[in-house]
């Protein structure tokens, strides 16, 4: 690595030409590995983080890749982090970036477990980063995580009260629907006897007086015979 050139460079200008540090991109990205391990299980936000990472560096495909390849292989039983000190990061913006960098990434589960700690000393030495003070941004971005998750767990448990509301809102609605239904339906059969039974007696009506049309003709016939 280029050291002199190193010392003087911002976070920001090592994120923009991560590529042409190719020896120290690898070698934190190996670190990076080592400090997430420190999670019992690692979850999706800390996948997410060094997606996010990887795209801030605008790596290239291919050395992508290679760095990911880094990452598990800090994540593996045989990585030594004693071999990636990088000492001549000392009092570099470089060094306290990267230490924010993979901190924030490695707590994004809001957890800070003492494994997680012992990880993140080795991270400091490594960065030459005062290990109180890396500590203490640990604690920071926890919070924040910790913060973040808890508010994420209220919105889904909100979220789900919600839809709970509206399915109960839903089948009380269908459950109405259906009564307004079989009331329809029962007037319609009460309105449909009614017009049979008024047809009945229409039919009935008609017959009588058919019968007495019948009968007064026949006096008449009577009396002309007569």
């Amino acid at each position: 690595m280029e050291g002199s050139s190193l010392q003087t460079m911002t976070f920001d200008s090592f994120l923009q030409n991560a590529g042409d540090h190719v020896d120290l991109l690898f070698r934190a990205f190996a670190l990076l590995g080592y400090v997430v391990k420190g999670s019992p299980r690692i979850l999706p936000a800390q996948q997410e983080g060094v997606r996010r990472l990887m795209e801030a560096m605008a790596l290239s495909p291919e050395l992508g890749e290679q760095a990911l390849e880094r990452y598990r292989y800090g994540q593996s039983e045989v990585f030594d982090p004693k071999g990636y000190f990088l000492g001549l990061l000392a009092g570099s913006s470089i060094g306290q970036g990267l230490l924010r960098a993979i901190v924030y990434i490695a707590v994004a589960d809001g957890k800070l477990s003492g494994e997680k700690k012992k990880r993140i000393g080795v991270l400091a030495g490594a960065l030459s980063v005062s290990r109180d003070w890396s500590l203490q941004v640990a604690e920071y971005y926890r919070q924040k995580s910790a913060d973040a998750i808890a508010q994420e767990l209220q919105r889904q448990k909100d979220a789900a009260a919600e839809e709970r509301e509206r399915q109960k809102q839903e089948k009380a609605e269908a459950r109405e629907r259906e009564r307004e239904e079989r009331e329809r339906q029962k007037l319609e059969k009460a309105e449909a006897r009614e017009r049979e039974r008024e047809e009945r007696e229409r039919q009935k009506l008609e017959k009588a007086l058919e019968r007495e049309a019948e009968r007064e003709r026949r006096e008449i016939e009577r009396e002309e015979r007569a």
